[in-house]
């Protein structure tokens, strides 16, 4: 395994058992949690170099999540997944710290390049997927 470490938090078990296996493939351990208070338990506890968070969290938003999780943890990547967002709340999202990955979900190469950019142990980047 990689000296890698991934937190997914999401609440649907066949999401984060396809993220668990893509991962899996490329030597990396990614955990899968299903809402934000066992998310900031595993922060708290354990090193991961990134993490997955869905736009439309219950009881918390995503932004809301990762603006959070980036002040105490400013070298975590995050990959915000936000699906099919108007252009004007991507406006209210991104900022110079965001990198927006790809408009389409169905978008290898752009994803791809996340992922390398990812193993290559860049730090403090966040991703938004659409």
């Amino acid at each position: 395994m990689r000296d890698l470490g991934i937190l997914v938090v999401d609440k649907n078990p066949d999401i984060t058992e396809m993220i668990e296996r893509l991962f899996g493939h490329f030597d990396v351990k990614a955990e899968c949690v299903p809402n934000m208070f066992s998310a900031l338990e595993r922060l708290t506890s354990c090193f991961y170099n990134t993490m997955v968070i869905r736009f439309d969290l219950p009881n918390i938003s995503g932004e809301e999540l990762s603006n959070g999780i980036r002040v105490l943890y400013p070298a975590l990547n995050m990959v915000l997944i936000i699906g099919d967002t108007p252009n004007d709340i991507m406006k209210l999202i991104l900022d110079p710290t965001v990198y927006e990955v790809s408009e389409t979900v169905c978008n290898p190469c752009n994803f791809g390049d996340m992922l390398l950019t990812l193993f290559n142990n860049e730090n403090g980047k966040t991703y938004v997927l659409r």
